[in-house]
């Protein structure tokens, strides 16, 4: 019964990664990813457990190879540099740890040009793009110029939105110029629908 007792403890693995609960980190940015290491009874690993991390590029080539990771009170952490986010992509990781037990995790990661995943706000920021270019449809087809200045309003938000976060996961010159295009044309429109208004009321 005692040597039962003795038997390794299969360590169970939290992967908690501080920056960004979605794992998702921006390009180009120094990251510390951070593995929360807990036994069976839910209590944290102490300094004697050596835990290694090996990291895949998308590509399936190798970033990190088995590399220690440093340890800490509450996780381990390793530390990736600008250099090393530089690609897109989502990447692999896998942990092992040895010590009073052998424990093993995998999780993965994305790195996009804003720091955000493909699609997190995709459905709102176009739909507001689309409602924008109906309301000025609508607006040039009735001669509403309510309708028209309500586009333009609502376009040189969403153009100034784009300006500064990106579309979607893309932040880089087609989307700058996407965002400053549709700002101006919005603000063309405020300013053309309410000199239109102004004439028609005197």
């Amino acid at each position: 019964m005692k040597k039962l007792i003795l038997i390794p403890i299969v360590f169970l693995f939290i992967i908690i990664l501080a920056s960004a609960s979605s794992y998702v980190f921006e390009q180009n940015e120094a990251v510390d990813l951070k593995v929360a290491c807990v036994d069976e009874v839910e209590q944290p690993c102490n300094a004697t457990i050596h835990c290694n991390i090996t990291i895949l590029y998308p590509n399936g080539n190798t970033l990190i190879d088995n590399q220690p990771m440093t340890y800490g009170a509450v996780y381990y952490t390793y530390s990736l540099t600008s250099d090393q986010t530089s690609t897109l992509g989502e990447y692999s990781v896998n942990i092992f740890c040895l010590g009073t037990g052998n424990g093993f995790s995998t999780f993965t990661y994305e790195i996009t040009e804003t720091g955000e995943s493909a699609g997190e706000y995709r459905f709102a920021i176009y739909l507001i793009i689309i409602l924008s270019w109906l309301l000025f449809i609508i607006g040039m087809y009735k001669v509403e110029y309510t309708f028209v200045a309500l586009a333009g309003i609502i376009m040189l938000v969403a153009g100034v939105y784009i300006l500064i976060n990106g579309l979607d996961n893309f932040d880089n010159t087609l989307t700058i110029a996407f965002g400053a295009i549709h700002s101006l044309f919005g603000g063309y429109l405020m300013i053309r629908a309410g000199w239109e208004q102004y004439k028609d009321a005197f």
